[in-house]
């Protein structure tokens, strides 16, 4: 016996032993930041023309301990999906799916979403519509809930475009619409950009809607943006990873999108047959340095189809060919055909502009199938993790039953029904508390809306008449006198104002509504604002003041609306997450939402 005791004793220390070795191997082989952005900058350089090449300064960086497998097989699907003309997406898909359940992806929102991502774009390439709508979608909830509210709606716009090519034209714009009204004040550069990029979303499927009257003020918007950009840079500079760092940058990023709006306009007095300013857009495009570009000329072959110059379009087709390389299977590539069967025809060929409308339909349905099959792997895929959720649960329901049947029916009898009857017991007491507690802040609420509306009314007369005055003032000067009768207000006027204003326009029901919003809407310091809420009411910040508006707005719209879900109910009152919104709730009100629906 003491022989055993001492064998698993030495056993023990020796397992430990070897844990510790390997875990400060681990500690010294961890890659350094720097080796891994080293690594980044060099496969970036060479990738596009020597993919083999960047591939094996990846395996070695990897060997080497600069890059944790991670990274290293972030950057490899990276390579497959720029590289090889499209025959390794399926390759760079399946290392990225491999990777979302890697520790570091799970552990950490930043490495998921950059995961997220090249799924999306993935997906996009390989004209997976439905698997780009299930990556997106999982990428625009991650966002939200890590509060880049900006980058998520990105990622929405994106999304809309997706919803076009499901044959969902409508919901997709609708997507979009929703994201550019929350960036309409736009006042940094990541939300410029981001808002450029919508508007462009926009007009590709008005483009494919055929409605060029609602492209030309979109596209003017994107020129407006651009132009305010140029003039005042410093008024949009935040810092952004997306920021151009030089002025060289600045000037290339203005071109660049300067040129495409140009092309977006050209094609839409085409399309409206107002050739004259469809020539004065084409003629702006071509003096840019976009259009000396292959990229460039390849994206004007409809515009040029329009203006029936034939030699430039089919130009721009070939062009466009050649750079789809052997990826035709595609929307694009069936807009060539068209394109080409409406010139053979306009110049006299029907025969060649029959073939071309035969291979254009034939692809059309090919495109049409490979939407149905993609669409059947996505509920596949979903089916089957599904399935094996149940399965877990299967066993583990059949291992438990095992176990109970192990124990004397009596003893299991008996703890049943006790466990029941207390049970039942204190569900019925616990309804009865919340039903009386629920009442009790029900009460609670509506004295305080009485006393707030008396109190509205006895104070600010003198700021009413001022706010009345200001408002007929000359524009350019408005905010200033706003700002400036504000300032005149004493913290507990200034804290009746902001709460009128707020809870008149519902504004805490906007999911990104805090501090920097008032200061942006009535030019006043953080300090200020600070002071108002805190030695102005009884709420010690803004947020807690926005966060109990929330969840009074969501306990009686749960009283009124029945039919909503919680999830509903929490997006409805302004809140990121259902777990935010329960948490919340459950502190201000003693009970959860669920419970507090119960006692209704």
């Amino acid at each position: 016996m003491l022989k055993t005791l001492l064998n698993i004793f030495t056993l023990t220390t020796l397992i430990a032993v070897v844990s510790c070795i390997d875990h400060s191997s681990q500690n010294t082989n961890e890659p350094s930041s720097s080796g891994f952005l080293d690594t980044e900058a060099e496969v970036m350089k060479i990738y596009a023309e020597e993919p083999e090449r960047a591939l094996a300064i990846i395996n070695s960086a990897e060997t080497s301990g600069k890059l944790s497998d991670f990274h290293a097989n972030l950057m490899r699907a990276t390579v497959y999906s720029r590289c090889y003309n499209g025959q390794r997406l399926d390759t760079a898909r399946q290392i990225c799916e491999n990777l979302l359940l890697h520790k570091m992806a799970q552990e950490n929102a930043y490495f998921q979403q950059d995961v997220l991502e090249m799924l999306l774009n993935i997906a996009r390439l390989r004209g997976d519509y439905f698997g780009g709508l299930f990556w997106g979608t999982r990428m625009a909830d991650l966002q939200q809930e890590s509060g880049e509210f900006v980058e998520a709606l990105r990622t929405k716009a994106e999304l809309g475009y997706i919803h076009t090519h499901i044959g969902q034209q409508e919901e997709g714009l609708a997507m979009i619409d929703a994201a550019l009204r929350q960036l309409e004040s736009t006042k940094r550069f990541n939300e410029l950009d981001t808002r450029i990029i919508a508007l462009k979303r926009k007009i590709n499927i008005l483009t494919e809607m055929d409605r060029p009257a609602e492209i030309i003020p979109n596209a003017k918007e994107i020129l407006t943006l651009l132009d305010a950009y140029e003039k005042q840079p410093s008024c949009y500079a935040d810092g952004t990873f997306r920021e151009p760092k030089s002025e060289s940058e600045r000037k290339n990023y203005i071109a660049f999108y300067r040129a495409q709006t140009h092309v977006f306009l050209a094609q839409a007095y085409a399309m409206q047959k107002d050739f004259g300013n469809a020539e004065h857009y084409l003629k702006l495009f071509n003096e840019s340095y976009y259009a000396q570009t292959d990229i460039g000329q390849s994206h004007i072959g409809e515009t040029l189809l329009l203006l029936g110059k034939y030699d430039q379009a089919l130009a721009s087709f070939e062009i466009k060919e050649k750079n789809m390389g052997s990826d035709t299977l595609s929307s694009e590539y069936a807009k060539i055909l068209k394109g080409r069967a409406t010139i053979a025809e306009a110049i006299g060929q029907p025969v060649t502009a029959c073939q071309y409308l035969k291979r254009y339909d034939a692809l059309n349905n090919k495109l049409y199938e490979n939407l149905l099959n993609s669409e059947a792997q996505l509920y596949a895929s979903r089916f089957m993790k599904k399935e094996l959720e149940q399965t877990i649960v299967a066993e583990h329901t059949t291992a438990l039953r095992s176990l109970i049947i192990s124990i004397p029916f009596g003893v299991f009898l008996l703890v049943a029904l006790t466990f029941t009857y207390f049970s039942i017991r204190q569900r019925h007491i616990l309804r009865r508390k919340n039903r009386v507690l629920a009442g009790q802040i029900a009460e609670a609420q509506s004295y305080k809306n009485k006393y707030l509306a008396l109190q509205q009314q006895q104070a600010l007369p003198d700021s009413d008449s001022k706010m009345e005055a200001t408002e007929t003032s000359d524009d350019s000067k408005e905010t200033t006198v706003v700002s400036a009768n504000l300032n005149k207000m004493t913290d507990e006027e200034l804290f009746l104002f902001l709460d009128k204003a707020i809870t008149r326009d519902r504004l805490f029901l906007l999911s990104d509504f805090g501090r920097q919003k008032l200061i942006d809407t009535f030019g006043l310091s953080k300090e200020r604002i600070g002071a108002a809420f805190s030695k102005g009411s009884t709420h010690t910040s803004v947020a807690s003041y926005v966060c109990e508006l929330r969840l009074e707005y969501a306990f009686h719209l749960m009283a009124e609306r029945p039919e909503l879900s919680i999830a509903q109910i929490s997006a409805a009152s302004g809140f990121i997450s259902s777990d935010t919104f329960g948490r919340n709730f459950k502190a201000r009100y003693g009970m959860t939402p669920t419970e507090y629906r119960q006692s209704l």
